[in-house]
């Protein structure tokens, strides 16, 4: 007995080394990030400031530098992650409901299609979009992002709808609901806190993508603040590092509003008991 708790303990100990480890990668440059913002000569070395002022975030903060690009952004990356959180359930429910004949398969094939690289879709996609006149196009842009994540997002939509009793959509039917109507009425409403994780997974990732709107938008009106953040490398070279620090906080702060205001609901369990009666 007192083995096993020994083995527990030093367990323990090795999972809280290993997350302070983890913990101490990341804070190592945000501690550089929120140091350089201040920081009117900031350098690539960690230099705490000896005068902090707030002309770097008075240098970033205009319209065209910073407050368009972020507005690009939000536009793009909230109408992506709805098609994708309304998509991911619409085609997840089949599989969960259905016994497809090469069901399994299907979902080995989209598991695959996630882990793509998007850069072997960039050249193809381009040229595509140049035909069409699509460049420069919000609505088009953001339906392809939300293609690109897509597929995993149809793996996490299927295991929140695998969760929901069967016994409720029978009750339903023999009540002569449609498949429809019990997706709208049902399944959805509970899995809502699914389709909340859904859409921060998919807002995050449009939030930060940096290859898609630099490759498909040429217009400055259009770009994001993703690619905004390269108008701080000048042409020779140089990195202006206080200007970037405090682009990249201002830029970080709506993804991580969006998360602290939800987390109570990502916090949740997905329980149906109460849906259900004896």
């Amino acid at each position: 007995m007192s083995h096993s708790f020994q083995s527990e303990r030093v367990a323990g100990v090795c999972a809280n080394l290993a997350l302070t480890a983890i913990v101490l990668a990341f804070l190592g440059p945000m501690l550089w990030m929120f140091a350089a913002a201040f920081n009117p000569t900031a350098q690539l070395s960690f230099d705490i400031p000896k005068d902090p002022n707030l002309n770097n975030f008075k240098s970033v903060a205009t319209w065209e530098q910073l407050f368009r690009p972020l507005l690009n952004s939000m536009v793009l990356s909230i109408l992506a992650s709805v098609v994708t959180v309304i998509a991911a359930c619409l085609c997840a429910y089949p599989l969960s409901r259905y016994k497809l004949r090469f069901g399994t398969a299907f979902l080995y094939l989209i598991l695959l299609g996630s882990g793509l690289p998007i850069i072997a879709l960039m050249i193809p996609t381009y040229r595509m979009f140049t035909k069409l006149h699509f460049t420069d196009n919000t609505i088009a842009t953001a339906m392809f992002m939300a293609g690109t994540s897509l597929p995993f997002a149809i793996w996490l939509a299927k295991n929140f709808i695998d969760g929901v009793p069967i016994m409720l959509e029978e009750a339903a039917r023999t009540d002569g609901a449609s498949t429809m109507q019990m997706m709208k009425l049902i399944v959805f409403p509970l899995i809502r806190p699914g389709m909340i994780v859904l859409f921060i997974y998919s807002f995050i990732g449009n939030w930060g993508n940096f290859f898609v709107p630099f490759i498909l938008f040429s217009d400055p009106a259009k770009q994001t603040a993703s690619v905004a953040i390269y108008n701080y490398f000048n042409s020779l070279g140089g990195v202006y590092f206080g200007r970037v620090a405090a682009f990249a906080i201002l830029y970080s702060a709506p993804a991580v509003i969006l998360y602290i205001s939800i987390s109570r609901t990502l916090g949740r369990s997905f329980s149906f008991s109460g849906a259900v009666k004896e």
